[in-house]
C-alpha cells in the first residue's frame, strides 16, 4: 500500500458514525451513543474539527482537534490547539497517517491564530510519546493525577 492511496477529509455529520466507530476501538468502554452525540455536537462547533483517513473509500483514522481558551500546562497562551484525540486502525500503523493528520491538524490550527500546539497521553503509552516526539512536540510536564472516593 502506498500513502497516496489514502485520503484525507474533515468529518461532517454523515460521517460521525465511523467516526464513533474507531473512537470506540480508542476509548474501550465508551458507550457509542454517547460518543456519537458528542462527536456530532464537535463537528457544529467552529472551535473543533475532525480530520479522517480514508483507504478505499473505508475510513481507517481520525484526529480530533479543539481550540482551548484556558489554562494548558506549558502553554504560553490562552488561545492554544489542542490534539485531543488521533487513532489509526492498527494494520495501518506506522505508514505516517498519523502524524499525516496531526499535521493537517496544525494548519487548521494556525488558520485560527493558534501560536501553539498543544496535547497530552498517558505515561506509559510509549507509542503515543515517541508519536508526539515525532511530530515535533516537546514535553512540557509529567503529572500523576489522584482521586479519593469519599462517598459511602
Amino acid at each position: 500500500m502506498q500513502n497516496k492511496e489514502i485520503y484525507y477529509d474533515i468529518c461532517n455529520n454523515t460521517d460521525v458514525g465511523k467516526v464513533v466507530c474507531l473512537a470506540l476501538e480508542l476509548w474501550n468502554g465508551a458507550d457509542y451513543d454517547d460518543l456519537k452525540e458528542e462527536f456530532e455536537a464537535i463537528v457544529q462547533t467552529e472551535n473543533n474539527v475532525v480530520f479522517t483517513a480514508y483507504f478505499q473509500n473505508n475510513m481507517i483514522a481520525f484526529a480530533h482537534c479543539s481550540i482551548r481558551n484556558e489554562y494548558i500546562e506549558g502553554a504560553d497562551s490562552d488561545n492554544v490547539a489542542y490534539l485531543e484525540a488521533v487513532y489509526v486502525e492498527e494494520k495501518f500503523r506506522n505508514l505516517g497517517i498519523a502524524s499525516c493528520l496531526i499535521e493537517h491538524c496544525e494548519m487548521w490550527a494556525k488558520s485560527k491564530d493558534c501560536k501553539q500546539f498543544a496535547s497530552d497521553c498517558e505515561l506509559n503509552n510509549l507509542s503515543s510519546i515517541n508519536l508526539h516526539r515525532k511530530n515535533g512536540f516537546s514535553e512540557s510536564a509529567k503529572l500523576i493525577h489522584f482521586i479519593k472516593d469519599i462517598g459511602s
